[in-house]
């Protein structure tokens, strides 16, 4: 009956307030295709493939701490080859990513320290936008950081699909 967004932008300045997040890369991937900002409607002097709106972005398989743009670009990337490509891929990027700030937010050095509660405080009033009642949002609160991290479950369609329905473009 309610509803919460999220500035996406606001998980830069969300990560950079919490000093980056760890982050484990499964596979490393390439994206040529991701889009530089404000570059949108850039004519790129005639080039017809646009490519003057798009950077090359590269993630290495394995542990590494993302900052704000990091992990905006991890998590928006959409054009990579392969697996990591799929929407499938990206949304499980996107779970990562809220697992790894849950971790940060919850651990010793955010909580025992006052001004950077303080501060995340004021952020989150700043990039989020909710109809819950104050009531409900504090609950809510007190339910996730409850929540271990083993009670997270998550099921992904593609887990449910038979690949041998994949058209010749790859898609589902």
């Amino acid at each position: 009956h309610y509803s919460a967004k999220i500035d996406l932008f606001g998980f830069k300045k969300l990560v950079d307030l919490l000093g980056g997040i760890e982050i484990s890369v499964d596979r490393s991937f390439d994206d040529n295709k991701f889009p530089i900002e404000g570059k949108e409607a850039d004519l790129c002097d005639g080039d017809p493939a646009f490519s003057c709106r798009y950077q090359l972005i590269h993630f290495s398989a394995g542990k590494q701490i993302l900052n704000g743009e990091r992990v905006l670009q991890y998590i928006r990337s959409r054009q990579a080859e392969g697996d990591e490509g799929t929407d499938f891929a990206r949304s499980q990027r996107q779970e990562k990513v809220m697992v790894a700030i849950k971790k940060k937010v919850l651990s010793l050095n955010i909580l025992l320290n006052p001004g950077k509660i303080s501060a995340l405080f004021r952020l989150l009033d700043e990039i989020t936008r909710t109809d819950l009642p104050q009531d409900h949002l504090l609950y809510l609160w007190k339910q996730i950081a409850l929540m271990g991290f083993s009670q997270i479950k998550t099921v992904h369609f593609k887990d449910l699909l038979d690949s041998s329905t994949q058209n010749s473009y790859g898609q589902w």
